[in-house]
Parts: C-alpha cells; sequence; structure tokens
C-alpha cells in the first residue's frame, strides 16, 4: 500500500507513519529488553512494530481510492515486469546480507557483529541521502510518460548536487570520527567497529550517486534492464571478493568488498548511460565545489578531533566547527545550494518585513 502513496507523490502519511513507528518501536526496546536473554522480546518488538505501520497506511489508503471490477488478464499483464523488477531486489538483498555470513564461517561471530554495527550507521546515514530517490521515481517517472526531457535533465542535476552536498562531507567527516565515535556509541570493546567504518563510508557517495542513476533514471523510465545488468554485476563482485579479502584482512576485507561492488554497481550505470546524462558537464560545473569543501573540512576536522574527539561534547564541537567550515566553502564558491539558501532568507526576510542582511 505504501507504493499508492509512493506513487501519488504524497509522502506525509508515509512520513508521519514511519517517524511514530520507529519512535514506539525505540521507546518499546528501552522498556521491555533488559538483558542478553530477551532476544525474542526484541525481534518481537521489531516485527510488531512493522506490521501495525504497515496496516496504519490501510485507512488513509481507502480514502483515497475506489474499487472497480477489472478482467483477471489485465491482472496477469504488469506480472512479467514487476518479475524483471524483483530480480535486481534479489541481487541487491543477496550482497547486502551475504558479508555478514561469510565473515561469521569465515572469521568470526565476532567479527560479523562489528561489521554490522558500522554498516547500521552507515545505512542510517544512507536513508537520508537515498530518500530522495523514493520522491524523485514517480515525479521522473510521470515526466517520462510526458516526454518532458528539459525536466527529467533539470531534475536529475538537482540530485546529483543535493547527493554531493550531503555525501562528500558525510563520507570525510565520518572517517574522520569514526574511531572515537564507535568508542563513544558502542563502548570501548568497538575500536574495530571505527576502523571498518572507515573503509566501508565510502559507499555513501557511490550508493547516493548509483541511486540517481538507477533508482531516479533506469527504473522510471523504462530501463530496468540496465539496472538489473549493474546490480547484479555488483552482486557477482561481491560474492567473489568477498572471500579472500576476509581471509586476508577480516572485517575490514568485508568492508573493503561492499566499497568495490558499490563502485562497480555506479560504474556500470554510468557507462550505460552516459550518452543520457552529461556527467562531466555536473562535476565540472558545481559538485567539484562540494568536494572541494569536504576535503578543506576534513583537513581542519583531523586535528581537531584528535585533540577533542574523545568525549562526546569534544566530539559533537569538533563535527559542528567542521560542518561551519564547510557551508562557508561552499558559500564562498558559489554553489548552487547556498545561492538557493541565500534566496530563501532574503524572500523571509522580505515576507517579515524586516530589514535584509547585508
Amino acid at each position: 500500500m505504501s507504493w499508492f502513496f509512493i506513487g501519488m507523490e504524497d509522502f506525509k502519511d508515509l512520513v508521519v507513519r514511519g517517524i511514530v513507528a520507529r519512535i514506539l518501536i525505540v521507546l518499546s526496546v528501552f522498556v521491555f529488553v533488559k538483558t542478553a536473554h530477551d532476544v525474542w522480546i526484541y525481534v518481537l518488538i521489531n516485527c510488531l512494530g512493522t506490521l501495525i505501520s504497515s496496516l496504519w497506511i490501510w485507512p488513509f489508503a481507502f480514502r483515497k481510492i475506489t474499487f472497480v471490477k477489472i478482467p483477471f488478464r489485465d491482472i496477469l499483464l504488469p506480472l512479467i515486469p514487476s518479475i524483471a523488477l524483483f530480480m535486481p531486489t534479489i541481487a541487491t538483498s543477496i550482497y547486502l546480507s551475504i558479508n555478514k555470513v561469510m565473515l561469521g564461517a569465515l572469521d568470526s561471530i565476532e567479527a560479523a557483529g562489528y561489521f554490522q554495527q558500522s554498516d547500521n550507521i552507515i545505512r542510517m546515514i544512507l536513508m537520508l541521502i537515498t530518500s530522495l530517490g523514493t520522491v524523485m521515481m514517480p515525479h521522473i517517472a510521470k515526466l517520462f510518460a510526458e516526454g518532458n526531457k528539459q525536466k527529467i535533465d533539470l531534475s536529475l542535476e538537482k540530485s546529483f548536487h543535493f547527493v554531493s552536498f550531503l555525501g562528500f562531507p558525510a563520507f570525510i567527516g565520518l572517517t574522520i570520527i569514526s574511531d572515537h565515535f564507535s568508542v563513544l556509541f558502542y563502548g570501548k570493546n568497538f575500536l574495530e567497529t571505527g576502523k571498518i567504518m572507515s573503509i566501508e563510508c565510502i559507499i555513501i557517495v557511490f550508493i547516493g550517486f548509483s541511486n540517481i542513476v538507477g533508482m531516479q533514471y533506469l527504473l522510471p523510465t523504462n530501463k530496468v534492464k540496465l539496472y538489473t545488468l549493474s546490480v547484479t554485476l555488483g552482486a557477482i563482485s561481491n560474492i567473489i571478493a568477498n572471500p579472500m579479502l576476509i581471509l586476508m584482512f577480516g572485517a575490514e576485507g568485508a568492508a573493503a568488498a561492499t566499497a568495490l561492488s558499490e563502485i562497480i554497481v555506479l560504474f556500470v550505470q554510468i557507462l550505460s548511460t552516459k550518452q543520457d546524462i552529461p556527467y562531466r558537464k555536473l562535476f565540472f560545473s558545481e559538485d567539484w565545489k562540494y568536494l572541494i569543501a569536504a576535503i578543506a573540512m576534513g583537513l581542519i576536522l583531523f586535528p581537531t578531533n584528535m585533540f577533542i574527539g574523545k568525549s562526546w561534547i569534544g566530539l559533537i564541537l569538533a563535527s559542528m566547527g567542521g560542518f561551519v567550515i564547510y557551508i562557508i566553502i561552499i558559500s564562498l564558491l558559489g554553489s548552487e545550494i547556498s545561492r538557493i539558501f541565500l534566496i530563501q532568507t532574503k524572500e523571509y526576510f522580505y515576507k517579515k518585513g524586516i530589514k535584509e542582511p547585508k
């Protein structure tokens, strides 16, 4: 039923449902999970939370749809395209889970646990960046159906700028603070998680870009085969690289294999769409500004984090300082996002009747 709201570009009910469900799940975990023997309670809370949040959306949908009788053959017509779309989902699921399975078999359960915690943090950041793909996919599908290539290009351009704006500083910042963060967040026994995170976090950038090409362009424009090919090759490379790298480097090898597979996914997608998407223009006109600003932020954040990042207050101050520096640099470079922010600020002061700041 969520797909109905996504297709209608109505995200309000989905967002509210998701936020409330996650808050209730977290609160329930803190209230009911007390010891290591409460694993079944933890699983039950997550399953019930997902079930209830899924059922919750149905009453909202019934207000917006009407039921009509359709022939059985019309139900079967979308089946083959749906199966084609299901294949990349299977491939993605394989290489997202194979790392932990191989780590447990070839190294240790502890190594799989360290990798899982690193993966959790990175996927949480990715949710913010890739959420744009969920929003833009139905919009671009609509533009494609209308034959509006100009607006599709404009939407993709804005998406690339958005991912660059968030992805580059997230990757560089997390690389620098990962050791201190993992110890503060998980405990002193999880230093290995920080080392894994510093390797794996590069996927923030690659998945961010591949989400644009795959979810926002290939799927809405009915190029499912190209999308399936890229994801399948990524899964195959992950399965091949994992055993070798895990035996050599343990959990850090699994992180490197994950990064390699995501690089391959993006590389295949870029090759297959280079005639349709002006990548060179996108990078050299705007995206390089976010990369330069993120590198400059990292050069300042690294020594600062070394001295004060061993406590929560120090880590937060170092991170906030790095982000402020990043914003200042992209503003000086005249980035598109900083210009939009400046325009919105001027409009706000104008509407409030306040004198515009110099």
